[in-house]
Order: structure tokens, then sequence, then C-alpha cells
């Protein structure tokens, strides 16, 4: 396993996925309460971040199932093949869900407003679809990385205050979507990071044995 240069081609993965998920989140304009949907329309109004800010969003999300699946089968698969294959199972369906809901979200006002109507129609019909989709795809995509980290933790790739921080991040990563506000998502990135920075490390070091 030590040694492989494509450990090399998944660090660089490892790290894009908190960065570009953290650029998207920076580009969608915040909405202070999404239960307010004419604070969305506004929101949606500025229509090229809203449209780049999702669509960079989603691609992080899908950059995050690559690196999941880097992380269960080529580290974790030798030591649980259950729990690291159930792991990722969770997180491909989970990403998968972040991505459709964020592809919708972010498209479907902007085509709402260039065939004349109005935004807030589209968040008025698509709090369920939508809003639902994203959160239940968080929940089982933040249930697999729990997973993940417990399972890192158990093997001490790391040391235990990291595996404990990673865990602590994990978490909220999880209970971040719950947040009713725009705000939630910056708790989404930051979280990433520190779950998938000391990752990226741990597939450099690999990459150098």
């Amino acid at each position: 396993m030590t040694g492989n240069p494509r450990f090399t081609f998944f660090a660089v993965l490892t790290v894009l996925f908190p960065l570009v998920l953290a650029l998207g989140i920076v580009l969608i304009p915040v909405v202070r309460n999404y239960a307010d949907h004419e604070l969305a329309e506004t929101a949606a109004a500025k229509s090229k971040r809203w449209f780049w800010g999702h669509l960079l969003s989603a691609i992080g999300f899908g950059l995050g199932i690559v690196v999941s699946a880097a992380v269960n089968l080529y580290l974790l698969w030798s030591i649980n093949r259950f729990w690291a294959g159930f792991g990722l199972l969770l997180m491909i369906v989970g990403g998968t869900a972040q991505m459709f809901g964020l592809g919708a979200d972010g498209i479907g006002p902007l085509a709402v407003r260039r065939a004349g109507g109005s935004a807030k129609l589209f968040f008025d019909g698509s709090r369920v679809w939508v809003t639902g989709t994203f959160i239940a795809g968080s929940i089982l995509f933040s249930l697999g990385q729990i997973i993940m980290v417990i399972l890192i933790g158990n093997w001490e790739f790391f040391l235990p205050a990291m595996t404990i921080t990673m865990l602590v991040a994990a978490t909220l990563f999880s209970l971040s979507t719950a947040v009713p506000s725009g705000y939630g998502l910056y708790v989404t990135a930051v979280t990433a990071f520190i779950i998938y920075l000391p990752l990226a490390g741990l597939f450099w070091q690999l990459a150098t044995i």
C-alpha cells in the first residue's frame, strides 16, 4: 500500500474537496433565514454568484464521493470491509443526493426568473423536494463520514486528539444542515477542512515513503 504514486493523486483530490466546496459556499449569496422565501428570491437575483456557487458546491460533493472511495477502499478496506463498504455506500448515496439538491436549487429559481416568473414561486413549491433531498443527502453523507473517522481512529492513523477533533468536526458537519440559515453552510466548509486536510497529509505521507 505504501509508496504508491497514486497516493499523490489522492492527496491532491483530498485537498481539492474542501477547497472547491468552500469556494462554492462563499460564492452563494447568504440567505439569513431559509423560511423567508423573499430573502431567497433576493439572493437568487444575484444570478451569476447563485449559479456558480451552487455548481462549485455540487462539484465539491462530487469530489467528496471520490475522496471517500479512496479513503475507504485504499486505507480502511483491509481493516473492516463491512463498515468501510457501508460507510462508502452512505457517502455515495448522500453525496449524490446533495449534488442533485444543489443543482436543482442553483438552476431552478434562475430558470423560473428567465421564464418571466418570480423565483419565490420556485422556493414556495420546492421546499420539501429540494431542501428535503439535500438534508437527507447530508445526513447520509455525514453518517458515512462519521463511520470513516471512527475506523480511522480505531486503526490509529492519527494521534487520539486529532481523531477526536475530526470526529467532532464530522458531527458538526452533519448538524450544520439543521441550521435554518445560509450561515450553516460556513460550518460545513470549516469542518470539511478539519476532516480532510489531515487525510490529505496522510495520503501525501504514504506517497513519499
